[in-house]
């Protein structure tokens, strides 16, 4: 039985990505999450064992100090690392930019086995960019859960305070009674005061991690009580009024923008979307395209064009609130 080259090729790539993702799965189902890593602080039925031996054998611990060393000279490693933190994963940053370089040299063999150069070049590109995206994704979903929950979780701190608690018992009652990410993230910042830091710099690190510009304003808020004194059962209970005030305004505003948005979205996918189906149905007639000088200067201008068009866009249905 002939089988045609690429779908041959296909078949390579969906099977060495298999294995890959297997392995980093199962690399990372053994290593223990920022939270539980001092699970004496955190939880008493936990156990204090971590199992990496799969990630830390020699060959590819190496490999993810040579991706993060690279990496790490344009500050790159840093903002990874904070949006793996951010998105509660137990991936490092040295194994994240290994698992895109793989992806990449995969999309760079199948690209050029189906398309020669230029499906090398795209393949690979979509390769590396698909891991980190995903990683962004994960973080900004989280991020967006936890701002969600932000009222909540000052109301329930105002109410402990109220009740008589002291600052550290409310924030322990929300790691206690809170739901993921708020629960998690506070617990973790309770088991940093329980190793000796200042409740203070353990709200400015979650600050710091979840990267949600509301709760900064709320740690300012917290410092300055400290230093100057207050009702801060008040003062927090006022700044969840004004979250919740603010989240109205942006879902109102989000609704009026949908029109502009839908329209953005189906401008820009029709050019690829027709791209494709041309490709699929008469190649020939797009190769002069890729070929020719006239082409690749019309798709350099034509690619221009398309990312002015997006920031105009973007700029006009995005409305700051």
């Amino acid at each position: 039985m002939n089988i045609p080259l690429p779908v041959l090729a296909l078949g390579v790539f969906i099977i060495a990505a298999g294995v890959l993702f297997t392995i980093i799965e199962m690399a990372r189902s053994t290593r223990l999450s920022p939270l539980r890593r001092l699970p004496w602080y955190v939880d008493s039925k936990g156990k204090s064992s971590d199992h990496s031996s799969l990630v830390n054998a020699a060959v590819l611990k190496r490999a993810q100090d040579v991706a993060s060393s690279m990496a790490g000279k344009s500050g790159y490693v840093e903002r990874l690392d904070r949006d793996i933190d951010a998105a509660g994963l137990r991936w490092h940053p040295g194994e994240v930019l290994l698992t895109a370089l793989g992806a990449g040299l995969a999309g760079v063999v199948v690209g050029f086995l189906v398309k020669g150069p230029l499906g090398a070049a795209l393949f690979g590109f979509v390769g590396i960019v698909l891991p980190l995206m995903w990683v962004r994704l994960k973080a900004s979903q989280r991020r967006r859960a936890f701002y969600g929950q932000l009222p909540d979780v000052l109301q329930l701190i105002s109410g402990s305070l109220r009740a008589g608690y002291s600052l550290q018992q409310a924030i322990i009652a929300v790691g206690e009674d809170g739901y993921p990410p708020a629960s998690e993230e506070f617990g973790r910042a309770m088991a940093e005061v329980r190793l000796g830091s200042s409740a203070d710099d353990a709200l400015m690190a979650l600050s710091n991690r979840i990267d949600v510009p509301d709760f900064l304003w709320t740690v300012q808020a917290i410092q300055i009580h400290s230093e100057v004194g207050g009702n801060l059962a008040e003062i927090l209970e006022t700044i969840a009024q004004t979250i919740r005030e603010r989240g109205r305004v942006k879902r109102h505003l989000r609704a009026l923008t949908a029109e502009g948005r839908l329209s953005a979205i189906i401008l820009g996918s029709l050019p690829f979307l027709l791209l494709g189906f041309l490709s699929i149905i008469n190649g020939e007639y797009l190769k002069p395209l890729f070929t020719t000088t006239l082409g690749l200067i019309m798709i350099a201008c034509s690619g221009g064009l398309m990312l002015v068009g997006f920031a105009w866009m973007k700029k006009i249905i995005r409305i700051e609130v």
